[in-house]
């Protein structure tokens, strides 16, 4: 208990530190959009990226695995669609509750696996990443489209398979794992600059989910918040 403890306590007081500088240390709106746009876009997709092509992983036993991935989150999607009608919700609220539910913070989840595991559960962790990335995506592309969709028209599969296809998290979860089934390794030069480049995409990331929180607003929201 003490090593999870330990492992996990880093975690939660560097997302404190984000709340911490969001609120102590007068940095702008615009610093923080552009973290989050920073590591959405490079750092998070290099971790991504290094850890499912560098992993060993028996693709064998990882098929369970991502069938238990695939069927939870989509259950967890299906037990959300009924809240719309049930607590009268607008379509922006319900797409909230709906991604809401079944969306996973990554940063906060690999920080967890890593540090009380360490890289003896990174195979599993490549899977569940892989698998949970191309779910939850696709699925709220699909969503947003469904109950948002653009100019009057909901999406069709085309073009929700084409939005999918532009998130960087997705493009680097599908690049990762044909570079470890192909088993072509990590690339020279490129490899090492990515591997870098994912150091800091975790305190970076963990930084910016605290200065992202707004306690604030659950009393504002708290019945699509406690749904």
């Amino acid at each position: 208990m003490s090593h999870v403890f330990s492992a996990i306590a880093p975690i939660f007081l560097i997302i404190g530190l984000g709340a911490l500088l969001r609120a102590k240390f007068g940095l702008a709106d615009a610093f923080w959009r552009g973290a989050e746009k920073l590591t959405f876009n490079v750092l998070f997709p290099s971790l991504l990226f290094i850890k499912i092509a560098g992993a060993h992983i028996d693709w064998a036993d990882a098929l369970s695995l991502a069938a238990a991935v695939i069927i939870g989150i989509h259950l967890t999607a299906l037990a959300a669609v009924p809240l719309r009608k049930l607590l009268n919700l607008s379509e922006p609220a319900f797409v909230a509750v709906f991604q809401g539910g079944f969306r996973s913070n990554s940063y906060v989840g690999i920080a967890v696996v890593l540090g009380v595991y360490g890289d003896q559960a990174a195979g599993a962790m490549a899977v569940t990443i892989f698998t949970v990335g191309v779910s939850i995506n696709y699925l709220g592309v699909w969503g947003h489209l469904r109950w948002l969709p653009r100019d009057g028209h909901p999406g069709t599969w085309r073009s929700i398979l084409a939005d999918s296809a532009k998130n960087p998290l997705i493009q680097s979860c599908l690049l990762g794992a044909l570079f470890n089934i192909t088993g072509w390794g990590l690339p020279p030069v490129i490899g090492p600059t990515l591997e870098l480049l994912s150091h800091a995409a975790l305190p970076l990331g963990l930084i910016a989910v605290g200065a992202g929180l707004s306690l604030g607003a659950i009393t504002g929201a708290s019945l699509p918040v406690c749904a």
